[in-house]
């Protein structure tokens, strides 16, 4: 079996009795997120881009197990890759030029690893540079893969640093 993500960019509306929550400040810094899918065809929790937050059923970004690893986006255009970096501050921040895309061009969907059973530090992908947008394509991450798994067991992870691009 194979695994993707699925990059559901969209924005989070929390309602609770009586009213909605506040949505978090936007952090400036890095976050190390980890999204993991409890078994084969199901998707993970996601996790809200601004704040780091892992959110149960939403989020701008979430895990799930099909074909291969990938990050897709419901909007066309969302995913610029950049090509392999150190760290996640030498991600360029350029929205012109995506060289290490299929295309390369902004596309709706990045592929990570492919589908035999890996653990993080055997990733095909460690180091991969994105530039991402949220499905409004109002605010612009940059983002820089840790690593990403797939288990016997059909459980998979992906593991990545990501900040606002100012």
């Amino acid at each position: 079996m194979r695994a993707w993500l699925s990059l559901s960019l969209s924005l989070l509306f929390v309602g609770g009795c009586g009213g909605t929550e506040a949505v978090p400040e936007e952090s400036t810094g890095p976050r190390r997120v980890t999204l993991v899918t409890p078994s084969a065809a199901t998707e993970s929790d996601g996790v809200r881009l601004a704040d780091g937050a892992i959110v149960a059923g939403g989020g701008d970004l979430s895990l799930y197990q099909a074909m291969v690893l990938s990050l897709s986006s419901p909007t066309p255009g969302s995913l610029c890759a950049k090509g392999t970096f150190s760290a996640l501050g030498d991600v360029p921040t350029e929205v012109d030029t995506c060289p290490a895309g299929l295309t390369g061009s902004w596309e709706q969907r990045t592929y990570l690893s492919g589908a035999t059973t890996h653990t993080t530090e055997q990733s095909s992908v460690i180091g991969l540079g994105l530039l991402v947008w949220n499905a409004d394509h109002t605010a612009l991450y940059r983002l820089r893969v840790i690593g990403d798994s797939y288990d016997g067991q059909g459980v998979s992870t992906a593991t990545f640093d990501v900040e606002p691009v100012p």
